[in-house]
């Protein structure tokens, strides 16, 4: 979902085990991808908040109940 990880997150297929185990592995070796990883998702993360999630939420419900 790039919409929730941006730029910071990995994306791999799903039931691709053998991908996820490679990233994993990078990232558990390469310290500079790991650091990198992190600060993105932290900057990624600051772009969100819970009342503006809440309010995005609400507005989906009152357009699905009458």
């Amino acid at each position: 979902m790039p919409e929730a990880g941006g730029d910071a997150a990995a994306y791999i297929a799903p039931y691709d085990s053998e991908a996820l185990a490679k990233h994993m592995m990078a990232i558990a070796t390469d310290k500079h991808l790991a650091a990198t990883m992190i600060a993105k998702g932290k900057a990624h993360a600051a772009n969100f908040n819970n009342s503006e999630t809440a309010a995005a939420v609400m507005k989906v419900y009152q357009k699905l109940l009458p």
